[in-house]
């Protein structure tokens, strides 16, 4: 893909099939697509098929998630790009293929597509949620989150706190590898707390975060996750769980 123009068809195939899932809920209640959605969201991540780590989503339990999108949308908890111009080449910068085990791209190409994004979406974010750069401590998640290192000292953003998970691939839960807070949070000066993270999946790994974040004394109310890529399942896992906290992407 090379670009916007590229992506389109991507996209309106993507719309065609949310509006065909969207019919499967048309005629339910309220009261029943919550009810439904508690039923899903009690094993949406305890579900295993063929060795998957996850079980892949009906069309119906997509249509679900993508009801509750629209409520966390319509609470101002999440928003999303609405236009979002992609630079002609970005979209093709992958930067290793793992069949053949060979470079598509130098590193530095690499790290110059992933700063121009960064810095795109913290952008957007910085108008559609102000935040001041000054009482805000960032969250980098290693190590995908470092690709938006620059791009937050780019909106002079100088309070960083790095913390690395993995995910054990047995259990599903999250093991800790790597937390250096910042100086704010050693001082406990608790203001904005903003994590900035590629791609938000199942969100497991900033429910980890923000659980932590609360501990230290961080409020959900001051929390903002900023994504280029966000899924429905991640996002509700997240908002669910964390009234108050919004999410850009």
């Amino acid at each position: 893909m090379n670009g916007t123009n590229d992506v389109m068809p991507y996209l309106l195939e993507s719309d065609n099939r949310i509006a065909d899932r969207r019919e499967l809920i048309r005629d339910l209640p309220a009261w029943h697509i919550l009810s439904l959605l508690d039923d899903l969201r009690k094993v949406m991540f305890v579900r295993k098929k063929r060795g998957k780590a996850f079980f892949p989503l009906e069309n119906e339990e997509l249509a679900l998630l993508r009801y509750q999108m629209s409520v966390y949308r319509a609470e101002r908890r999440l928003f999303v790009a609405d236009h979002f111009e992609i630079p002609d080449g970005v979209c093709s910068v992958l930067r290793y293929n793992y069949l053949t085990r060979t470079n598509y791209v130098e590193p530095v190409q690499f790290r110059a597509a992933a700063h121009l994004m960064a810095r795109m979406l913290l952008a957007q974010v910085s108008v559609r949620i102000p935040f001041a750069p000054a009482v805000t401590t960032v969250l980098l998640p290693w190590r995908s989150g470092l690709a938006f290192g620059n791009a937050a000292v780019d909106k002079r953003l100088q309070d960083f706190y790095h913390l690395g998970v993995l995910r054990d691939e047995k259990t599903l839960e999250i093991v800790p590898y790597l937390e250096e807070q910042s100086p704010r949070m050693r001082d406990k000066k608790f203001g904005t707390f903003l994590i900035l993270d590629p791609m938000l999946a199942t969100g497991n790994t900033t429910v980890y975060a923000l659980n932590r974040a609360i501990s230290l004394g961080f409020k959900p109310e001051n929390i903002i996750i900023a994504s280029i890529i966000a899924a429905p399942e991640g996002i509700d896992h997240i908002l669910q769980k964390f009234y108050g906290a919004r999410i850009y992407t």
